[in-house]
């Protein structure tokens, strides 16, 4: 076991157990379809010691995309022929809305994170990555949708403030996972200055899996931008764009705004998430030249989050060499979880990869100022 596992296993052993309370925040928050958004807030029984109170973990986990097009805000919102947890938080069987969250990799209880205090989860149902800032319904495709994502975000804020002492926070790490990434890299600079004009000073890092959403040069990457485009213009999400080019909707892309971000970053690029952005933006017969465009402009995307001067690290691959863990190794994985190849939210969390380091003890290291041994490289 790694030298952070080592050190949580004997609290393991002493019945140290965790639960999520589901807190809804109605007239505040609104999903799609008009329900009451919420957070998970994770806490700890039994632990003789915990991370430090002032230190805070938010997930942006459940990623599910976005509804930016007729196409694929059909199944969602207002009367819609059937919901998912990205647009609704009526449907409790869905996993963003589950009585009792289940998250493996970094919040498995072998993780060096088991022991943070301090965990939640924010709801997403509002399907436009956090930064919809609709206060009424709006029409797509002659339908009736909310998009009030950036106002979510902010009641999710206050709530916590108001309810579980955020005031007092030092250190504050956003960890997302594809669509959640890209909440986060959009809505960064927005919740640093929201923080700090409510008193709050604490320092802000992240930790993004995914989330390389890129324009490109092809008939359907055009198509994917062209839906991006109405996504922007339909959330009225404009002003929710980083500052640096607001003014411009592809603001929405990495590509422009990533080098711009004045925050700490780890970004854990998975390999299959490239194969994913291939079939998205090559459609359903990719041809060689193809291939080689869009991974050549995933690469453009990571290195604008490099450009920053912040980046500290990444990591790709889900080949494991040897498996860092007792509770998950061997563990028959769910088919249905969109997170089943993920670096960190996954049982690939804790395999060493080809530099001889798990992916979560990277994070950790790379949050309490050490310099992590390189996850992968490809």
């Amino acid at each position: 076991l790694s030298q952070e596992v080592q050190a949580v296993a004997p609290l393991i052993k002493q019945n140290v157990t965790y639960s999520w309370k589901l807190t809804k925040i109605p007239n505040i928050t609104r999903c799609m379809d008009g329900s009451a958004g919420g957070i998970y807030f994770r806490s700890i029984r039994n632990a003789a010691n915990t991370e430090a109170d002032n230190s805070w973990l938010f997930l942006f986990v459940d990623g599910v995309g976005w509804c930016n097009h007729w196409s694929n805000c059909r199944p969602r919102g207002f009367g819609a022929p059937f919901h998912s947890s990205a647009s609704s938080s009526k449907w409790k069987d869905q996993p963003g809305w589950a009585k009792n969250m289940e998250l493996d990799g970094l919040l498995s209880d072998n993780s060096p994170f088991a022991l943070w205090k301090n965990v939640v989860a924010f709801g997403y149902c509002d399907a436009s990555a956090f930064a919809g800032r609709r206060r009424k319904v709006t029409l797509v495709g002659g339908k009736p949708y909310l998009f009030a994502g950036r106002w979510n975000l902010q009641g999710y804020l206050d709530h916590l403030i108001s309810e579980h002492n955020l005031k007092t926070a030092e250190k504050i790490v956003l960890v997302g996972y594809q669509a959640g990434a890209l909440a986060i890299s959009l809505g960064s600079e927005w919740m640093q200055q929201y923080l700090k004009q409510q008193g709050i000073n604490a320092h802000l890092s992240a930790v993004l899996e995914g989330g390389l959403y890129a324009d490109v040069d092809t008939d359907t990457g055009k198509e994917q931008s062209r839906r991006m485009k109405m996504g922007v213009e339909s959330w009225n999400a404009t002003d929710s764009m980083p500052s640096a080019c607001q003014a411009d909707w592809n603001c929405i892309f990495p590509q422009q705004h990533a080098q711009h971000l004045n925050i700490d970053l780890f970004l854990a690029h998975n390999l299959d998430d490239d194969e994913r952005f291939v079939g998205l933006y090559g459609g359903k017969e990719v041809k060689t030249e193809q291939r080689e465009l869009i991974k050549k402009e995933i690469a453009v995307t990571a290195g604008a989050y490099k450009a920053s001067g912040r980046f500290e690290i990444g990591g790709c691959g889900t080949t494991a060499t040897d498996v860092d863990t007792n509770k998950d190794k061997g563990k028959k994985k769910d088919k249905k979880k969109d997170t089943e190849s993920s670096l960190l939210f996954s049982p690939f969390c804790h395999c060493k990869h080809l530099k001889g380091v798990t992916p979560c003890s990277a994070v950790h290291q790379w949050l309490h100022g050490q310099k992590p041994s390189l996850v992968a490289t490809c």
